[in-house]
């Protein structure tokens, strides 16, 4: 009984310890999104800054005081939005010019 008895000890404690490190991964995950939005949105601040202001990126980065590993993170965030950019200052252009046409044939 007594072999039974620890047997089963042994079970829960590693049923508990598991329990813990399920707890702490889905902290640990809940941070890795949180730090993943911030990054995508410092990216896309950077990418309007270097845009709209003819901004150099490593100065952009080097400015901000991020230190390698997160000035990497954000110039992939800055290509991937690059890559995805379709000249939105050209499509704000036309959907401004567009409202402002709409008036006159009406």
């Amino acid at each position: 009984m007594s072999t039974t008895t620890n047997i089963q000890q042994l079970i829960e404690q590693e049923e508990q310890q598991l329990n813990e490190k399920k707890t702490l991964l889905k902290a640990a995950d809940k941070s890795i999104n949180r730090l993943r939005v911030n990054v995508d949105d410092i990216a896309a601040t950077c990418e309007k800054l270097m845009r709209s202001h003819g901004m150099n990126q490593t100065a952009l980065l080097a400015g901000l005081g991020l230190d390698t590993a997160e000035s990497r993170l954000v110039s992939a965030g800055i290509r991937k939005l690059a890559k995805n950019d379709t000249e939105p200052v050209e499509s704000e252009q036309n959907t401004v010019a567009v409202q402002n046409a709409e008036p006159e044939q009406q």
